[in-house]
């Protein structure tokens, strides 16, 4: 045997022994992630090219050992400097705490830790059950995850961790083949190091929080859908269903996660038909939409213009309840007047007006020129980044719709309406900034499609118009 294979075997084995011996010392359930670990492990080895099987399993490994590792680091700080979270305590037997860096992921673990006790009959007072468990303000579906996880493995705020350390590394190989989809295997290695990598994508794997599990649905579900128009097999159908449930249940507001995941299907499938026409079938289909709409109009114009209004009202109210909200502590942008706020309703000019501001505030928030705070000044260096990625994702998204235009239509649908929905209906800055990573896969992907056409004059072998 080559010996350069030897070292690499032993290395792989030696850091598999460290890996295991941690997971174990810190929670009996550490042994089941790392199990599907090696589950994914085995999958990726089955992959046919030698090249691409090497490059994907190292970052993986990487990607996994690295977030591990960094949660260790992370919690050890966090014991040591005595950032220790308990919402309530003195208020049940015996005592929770979790260490913490974000008081979110430490709600969350605490949550579910009292939702575990409760299903196993514990005592637990009467505020903690009407309060804390059954209170729907921050109730998610990831919590009953982190309460399964509990249940069988016993209270392990610091292990439980690793169960979106795996989601996120899982994360980074589906984003590589959606790059593929997109480009080719050069962009999907650029496209999968940033993503394993990227700050903000990094960190939040390293908590309690809901966005790595959710982000995970919904490229499974983009991922499925591209392949499910390109092969037309059914499973791919099956696995669409399937990443829509995951995020309805990993998330709050099922019906506007559905909603949403059925206009992105619905407006990519029309766009799909409109590619594969002629000159005179797409001018036909544009016409008969338009025919369509203007019918419906006529015949039910008080439920559009209503359902217009419900929509343009709701939007108010939850932006202006989140700007409300932000004034206790946080920081906040605001897309309308004390007067607009006050109306609890816009025309519809001022709603497009409305829509364009907060799709810039989405994609541009925090601003680097307005550090107040120790939060916004550590998210300084990610926002230098993040606004030059934005250049290169301009520059490869109109690159891979020429060259691709089926598969990189579904990631602009989803891209465009997640911004302007997310845009609207935001007005926290911490809050935006979070939820944005639902959306910085897809600059990642066409901004590594721009950088290799900016720096490389790099062309794929094979080019589709998507016709």
């Amino acid at each position: 045997m080559d010996k350069s294979n030897v070292k690499s075997h032993t290395g792989v084995l030696i850091f598999a022994g460290v890996i295991l011996a941690s997971l174990i010392y810190f929670s009996p359930g550490s042994i089941l992630i790392f199990a599907l670990a090696v589950f994914v492990i085995v999958f990726i080895r089955r992959i046919k090219d030698a090249e691409e099987r090497k490059f994907i399993l190292r970052l993986f490994v990487i990607a996994f050992a690295a977030r591990i590792l960094f949660t260790l680091i992370l919690m050890s700080i966090a014991v040591l400097s005595g950032h220790i979270l308990n919402y309530y305590p003195r208020l049940d037997l015996p005592d929770i705490n979790t260490p913490y860096w974000i008081d979110d992921s430490g709600y969350y673990t605490l949550r579910s830790q009292y939702m575990n006790m409760y299903l196993q009959g514990l005592p637990l007072s009467d505020f903690t059950r009407t309060g804390v468990l059954f209170n729907p303000y921050g109730g998610t579906g990831y919590m009953s995850i982190l309460t399964t996880y509990f249940n069988l493995f016993g209270y392990s705020p610091v292990s439980s961790r690793f169960i979106n350390c795996l989601f996120g590394s899982v994360t980074v190989i589906l984003i590589y083949y959606l790059a593929c989809e997109i480009a080719d295997k050069k962009a999907g290695r650029i496209a999968a190091v940033l993503a394993a990598f990227f700050p903000s994508l990094f960190f939040w794997s390293t908590t309690n929080l809901k966005e790595t599990g959710f982000i995970l649905s919904i490229y499974m579900m983009l991922f499925a859908l591209i392949k499910l128009v390109k092969t037309k097999k059914l499973y791919y159908g099956i696995i669409v269903v399937f990443s829509i449930a995951g995020q309805c249940f990993i998330r709050s507001g099922y019906k506007e996660i559905g909603y949403l995941a059925f206009i992105v299907i619905v407006l990519y499938l029309v766009y799909v038909l409109f590619l594969r026409l002629h000159a005179r079938g797409r001018i036909g289909l544009i016409l008969l939409v338009l025919l369509l709409a203007a019918f419906g109009l006529s015949k039910q114009q008080d439920r559009v213009r209503n359902f217009t209004d419900y929509l343009i009202h709701r939007a108010v109210v939850q932006h202006s309840g989140m700007v409300s909200d932000s004034k206790g502590g946080g920081k906040s942008y605001e897309l309308l007047s004390a007067d607009q706020i006050a109306r609890g309703s816009i025309s519809s000019g001022e709603a497009v007006n409305m829509a364009a501001l907060g799709f810039i505030h989405f994609m541009l928030q925090p601003f680097p020129w307005r550090i107040e705070s120790l939060s916004l000044m550590l998210s300084f260096p990610q926002m230098l980044l993040w606004y030059a990625l934005i250049v290169f994702f301009a520059i490869g998204a109109l690159v891979s719709l020429r060259r691709r235009a089926r598969e990189s239509g579904a990631l602009l649908i989803y891209f465009v309406l997640v911004s302007l929905v997310l845009g609207v209906s935001g007005g926290n800055i911490g809050t935006t900034f979070r939820f944005r990573d639902s959306i910085t896969p897809i600059v990642l992907i066409f901004a590594s499609v721009g950088m290799l056409h900016m720096f490389c004059f790099h062309r794929p072998k094979t080019e589709e118009t998507g016709q």
